[in-house]
C-alpha cells in the first residue's frame, strides 16, 4: 500500500513476531524526513524513528492494565490528556503513574496530565 505499511504491521505485531526476528530495516533517509514530515503536517509530535519506542510502551501499557485492572482504575478518571499529539510523553506518564501505582485512591492527589497544546 505504501511506505506504513512496516511501520504498521511492526508496531502491531511485535510482541507476537518472536523475539528471534531482527527488526525490519529503517527507511532511507529520504523517506524517513518525509514521513516526519507527514508526522508533522498530521500535528503529532513524534518522530518516524520513534514509533517502534510508542509501539512497545503502548504494549507495556496494555499489559499493565489488563494484569492489574483494580491499580488503573483511577487513570479512567484521574489521567487527563491535553495534548494528543504528544503520544510518546503520555504513554510514559501512564506508565510511570502505573509502576508507582497507589496503594489507595485516596493517596493519589491530583491528576497526570500534559500540558495544553
Amino acid at each position: 500500500m505504501g511506505p506504513f505499511d512496516t511501520a504498521a504491521t511492526s508496531g502491531s505485531s511485535s510482541s507476537s513476531a518472536g523475539a528471534g526476528k531482527p527488526p525490519p530495516p529503517p527507511p532511507p533517509p529520504h523517506l524517513q524526513t518525509e514521513l516526519d514530515g507527514l508526522l508533522v503536517g498530521a500535528g503529532y509530535k513524534v518522530r518516524n524513528s520513534d514509533l517502534r519506542h510508542v509501539a512497545q510502551r503502548l504494549e507495556r501499557l496494555e499489559s499493565a492494565m489488563v494484569s492489574s485492572p483494580s491499580h488503573v482504575s483511577h487513570l479512567a478518571s484521574d489521567a487527563v490528556h491535553y495534548n494528543p499529539a504528544d503520544l510518546v510523553s503520555w504513554v510514559d506518564s501512564l506508565l510511570s503513574e502505573l509502576s508507582h501505582h497507589p496503594s489507595s485512591s485516596s493517596s493519589c492527589s491530583s491528576s497526570r496530565s500534559l500540558p495544553g497544546p
